[in-house]
């Protein structure tokens, strides 16, 4: 049903989002932290997923369209109203509310994302994946 193909599709991304966080951590650079933008970051069910798959704590940006703050602090500093991009983030940037790493799904998600692993070495997927 439509609830089903829904959870499918978030919990595939969160997959794959965890996937390059692997793969960073794999080649010595480790994140600490996702922020996070966008409508999806709406969804509690939708981010819950995303840090449970993911455990690190999520920096969730409250605006409602971020596309056009990037596109404003690009103009910015093309109009000289800020010196570089930096500036321009750090005076731009909307409060942001942080979801810490307490997610009683972790260990139910680590399974799964090891059987998303396996099913991905099946089918030839040749990303390091962490492992």
């Amino acid at each position: 049903d439509r609830f089903d193909l829904t959870l499918a599709c978030m919990e595939g991304l969160a997959f794959q989002t965890r996937l390059i966080l692997d793969d960073f951590a794999q080649a010595g650079i480790p994140v600490q932290r996702i922020k996070v933008i966008g409508g999806a970051t709406r969804s509690p069910s939708w981010m819950g997923i995303l840090q449970a798959v993911c455990g690190i704590p999520l920096d969730i940006l409250e605006i409602s369209n971020a596309a056009s703050l990037g596109a404003a602090a690009i103009a910015g500093v093309g109009c000289s109203l800020f010196s570089d991009y930096t500036e321009a983030a750090v005076k731009m940037t909307a409060k942001t509310r942080t979801l810490p790493v307490i997610s009683t799904d972790q260990v139910f998600y680590h399974h799964k994302y090891q059987n998303f692993k396996d099913h991905l070495s099946v089918s030839g997927y040749s990303g390091n994946g962490g492992s």
